[in-house]
């Protein structure tokens, strides 16, 4: 098998005596013409080799993908929908427009984590009531610093994945 530019096609195969049409993604080729092909079905990835006489015209094919894509927008949608609530439902997430910084301390011989933020969002230690800048975490390291690294992390991914489905929502309003 060697390597070729990936290409869609549309073929058929045969499983119990049932002809079923395929589209996928040809990414290699043999000698004797057989292309390993890789196709999306009930949204796992599958690879297959189909031979010369397997392959069928792929003008009727573009109108399957389009139908075929509508489940699979909806299976994503499913899953990232999964990922979101598990994420929130693992631990606390940090606060948005914040960062972790680490520094030494002087005279001593370990470094410490806090929160950092532009805007004053964390409730003041010393007075009640005033917002400040800043939040100490704890030592570097530390389960505090390694929880703040988490939650960090998991704010992180809910904004990818809200990116995510704010796309997929696009692309099924638009089917």
């Amino acid at each position: 098998m060697r390597d070729i530019e990936p290409k869609p096609i549309r073929f058929s195969t045969t499983k119990q005596s049932q002809k079923t049409c395929r589209v996928g993604l040809a990414i290699a080729k043999n000698d004797s013409g057989y292309f390993r092909v890789r196709y999306l079905e009930a949204g796992e990835l599958h690879q297959t080799d189909v031979s010369p006489d397997q392959i069928l015209p792929l003008e009727r094919a573009r109108v399957r993908v389009k139908n075929d894509q509508v489940d699979v927008i909806h299976d994503a949608i499913a899953r990232l929908e999964i990922e979101r609530d598990r994420l929130k439902n693992e631990g606390t997430i940090a606060p948005s427009h914040c960062w972790i910084e680490t520094g030494s301390v002087k005279d001593r011989n370990f470094r410490q984590a806090w929160w950092r933020s532009e805007q004053a969002i964390f409730e003041s230690k010393r007075s009640r009531g005033k917002k400040v800048k800043s939040c100490y975490i704890g030592e570097e390291g530390s389960p505090e610093h390694q929880e703040a690294k988490r939650a960090k992390y998991r704010r992180e991914r809910l904004k990818e994945i809200d990116r995510h489905l704010e796309m997929l929502m696009r692309c099924d309003s638009s089917q």
